[in-house]
């Protein structure tokens, strides 16, 4: 079940007003490893990919609509972990 869904229809609705939309075209990176920002993202729609991480390339790995990414850094204050890519807008 992705993260977004198990919140209230209430906290859903403030969390979309509180944040800011972007809109990503496929192939525009959202998250570049090693960059350092504490961005935490919900994706509302589309799918992103998981393009490489510290130890290499990671193939196969999407996140989908209603899941969250950047959590890592947004959590431990770190530099990102891997490169994430929009693979649809």
């Amino acid at each position: 079940m992705p993260f977004f869904d198990t919140l209230s229809a209430h906290l859903q609705e403030t969390l979309l007003h509180t944040g800011q939309q972007r809109l990503l075209q496929p192939g525009e990176v959202l998250i570049q490893l090693d960059a350092c920002d504490s961005t935490l993202y919900l994706l509302q729609s589309g799918t992103l990919q998981v393009a490489a991480n510290a130890g290499g390339l990671i193939a196969g790995i999407s996140i989908t609509a209603g899941e969250v990414v950047g959590e890592i850094a947004f959590l431990d204050n770190r530099p990102r972990t891997a490169t994430v890519i929009a693979s649809e807008p």
